[in-house]
């Protein structure tokens, strides 16, 4: 078994050169609630590191350009990264934005990766395929021969655990106790990196053990393309007026949100039919919606600039379809409060520690993983109480439960 891992570095901003490419060789960062989230490659190279106040990072780099974020475009071009490989496998594994697993030879998409300016990394176990895409350089990918993965994380030097979200105090941390290289980690054992390391034991654990951790062998999973529901409709008679195709998307729209019951969406697409071709628009809205007054302006806009951009002066729109995608359940709309916030983190932690301690089969870890979700979730009731079981190869070992009183 082969794993192929794609990683692109500072996704926000590589989002945001490929829908600029005039800023490619800019020195540019994006920033969320005056902070920096991502820089460019030339904004690196003069200092400018993720976290920083965006005041500071323009005292680390003259003539620096902060662009604001735009999540909801970010998780449009994501899904489209992840469309364009499953034109070569349908084993697709998105990890999160800018990082993914796929059972695919990389030299079939050899070409994907050097368009992107990405990182590809082959290896037969998962983690072993991430360092490799850590070390690559951009356009590269990185191969791991078979039996030489043991010894691979050996030579991988710490620092670059810094491109897997780790903070500077924890490789700070690393550094102290004498390490230097991501294979040194495996003297720590799981329940002394949960000890010492918290919510980042798993990661930890996981680059460093390689095919040792089993997890790091399970097989990547299909991918599934979001849910949709859609609504259509032809004109008997070309609709060359504005008010008459803005009249047409109305209607599909409240057809869509009524299929939507109790649920939420938050990515809508509009496929209009013209009469020489077609044209396509997508949004991801910062919160979902559910009303039809909430998409309607936003869908009116999206549609008139594709017609813009293809017939400028009246375009003749013979069909129009509108498809709503990402739902969201009524009882998971409200945003978690601090509290769960801090709850989520120390289960997690727990979990992470749990997960290294045990070999559990990969059903039960994916099993673990929902139940600390759904932990932290705020859910109605005074008390909510849930269970699992952590099975080795050798059968039950103990039984997870987690208890949350709303105060």
């Amino acid at each position: 078994m082969s794993f192929f891992c794609l990683w692109i570095s500072q996704f926000p901003a590589w989002v945001i050169a490929q829908d600029n490419p005039e800023l490619a060789n800019r020195r540019f960062a994006v920033s969320e609630n005056g902070r920096i989230v991502s820089a460019s490659p030339l904004a690196e190279k003069h200092g400018v590191r993720v976290g920083m106040p965006t005041h500071s990072a323009r005292l680390w780099c003259s003539g620096l350009k902060i662009i604001t974020r735009d999540a909801p475009r970010e998780a449009i071009v994501w899904e489209e990264v992840q469309r364009a490989i499953c034109a070569h496998t349908p084993r697709v594994e998105a990890i999160e934005p800018g990082l993914l697993y796929a059972a695919v030879d990389g030299t079939k998409i050899s070409h994907l990766v050097h368009e992107w300016h990405a990182h590809g990394g082959q290896a037969t176990d998962r983690a072993t395929a991430r360092l490799a895409a850590l070390v690559a350089d951009p356009q590269e990918i990185r191969c791991v021969r078979r039996g030489r993965e043991e010894n691979f994380a050996d030579r991988v030097p710490l620092d670059f655990l810094l491109d897997t979200g780790l903070e500077d105090k924890c490789l700070e941390k690393l550094y102290s106790y004498g390490f230097r290289h991501i294979g040194d980690i495996c003297e720590l054992s799981g329940l002394e990196l949960g000890e010492k390391f918290g919510a980042d034991a798993g990661l930890l654990y996981e680059l460093s053990r390689g095919a040792l951790h089993e997890p790091n062998l399970y097989s990547v999973a299909a991918w599934a393309p979001p849910q949709e529901i859609t609504a259509r409709k032809s004109f008997e008679l070309p609709a060359v007026e504005q008010a008459e195709w803005e009249e047409a998307l109305d209607l599909l729209i409240g057809r869509v949100c009524r299929g939507l019951g109790s649920r939420s969406a938050q990515r809508f697409e509009i496929i209009a039919q013209t009469a020489t071709s077609s044209v396509s628009t997508r949004r991801f809205l910062k919160q979902p919606a559910r009303r039809p007054q909430q998409f309607e302006p936003l869908a009116r806009t999206a549609l008139k600039e594709a017609l813009d951009s293809i017939q400028p002066l009246a375009p003749v729109v013979t069909g129009l379809e509108v498809r709503l995608s990402t739902f969201h359940l009524a009882s998971a709309q409200t945003p978690p409060s601090k509290r769960w916030q801090r709850a989520f983190c120390e289960v997690q932690s727990f979990v992470s520690t749990l997960g290294s301690r045990f070999l559990m089969s990969e059903e039960t870890c994916r099993a673990v993983k929902d139940l600390s979700q759904n932990f932290a979730r705020p859910n109605l009731g005074a008390v909510n109480t849930m269970q699992g079981e952590l099975a080795s190869q050798n059968g039950c070992v103990g039984t997870l439960t987690l208890n949350k009183v709303r105060h």
